[in-house]
């Protein structure tokens, strides 16, 4: 698969795809983008993965960057941290085509300002019906995630159910 898709994540969905071991199989299919903000959370003394991220960002593995310096104005962004409002800023002002997110208030405004998004339980179902990985590692990984994450029944049910048709979004053409 082609990286010619970019991917700006936020900070617990990127500890969540470290954890289940699927950081490395998520540089290899998109390029992935995090905010300053993002990285300087993910590399916090005591932080799960915080060695890996030093490792992958200081080698451009991942690109780190700055949101706009722009007035926010709008109250559901300022209501949300600064991780998860840096990273919605970053793909509106043409950063990515899509966003990883597993905040609650940031997935809400993804949907309902029709920004394409998922959050990493969703990742392992994504790489398992484009054939990247098998089934017993699709399983391995969605269980630590589910275990991991806090998801909602309706979010666990889709994550398991969603079809090729409702992720090819996030793929090449």
């Amino acid at each position: 698969m082609s990286t010619t898709i970019t991917g700006i994540s936020d900070a617990s969905s990127a500890i969540l795809i470290y954890k289940a071991g699927l950081f490395p199989v998520l540089l290899k299919t998109w390029d992935i983008t995090i905010a300053e903000s993002v990285f300087i959370e993910l590399t916090q003394p005591g932080k799960p993965g915080v060695d890996y991220f030093r490792k992958i960002i200081s080698s451009n593995k991942v690109t780190t960057a700055y949101p706009p310096l722009i007035q926010v104005n709008n109250p559901a962004l300022e209501r949300m941290g600064k991780g998860e409002r840096d990273t919605i800023l970053l793909f509106q002002s043409g950063f990515g085509n899509f966003i990883i997110i597993d905040d609650k208030k940031g997935a809400r405004f993804c949907r309902d300002t029709r920004i394409p998004y998922f959050n990493a339980l969703l990742l392992p179902r994504i790489l398992y019906l484009t054939g990247i990985l098998h089934h017993p590692d699709y399983l391995n990984a969605r269980s630590i995630i589910a275990s991991t994450g806090r998801y909602s029944q309706d979010i666990l049910n889709y994550a398991e159910e969603c079809t090729y048709n409702d992720i090819k979004k996030f793929l090449p053409d």
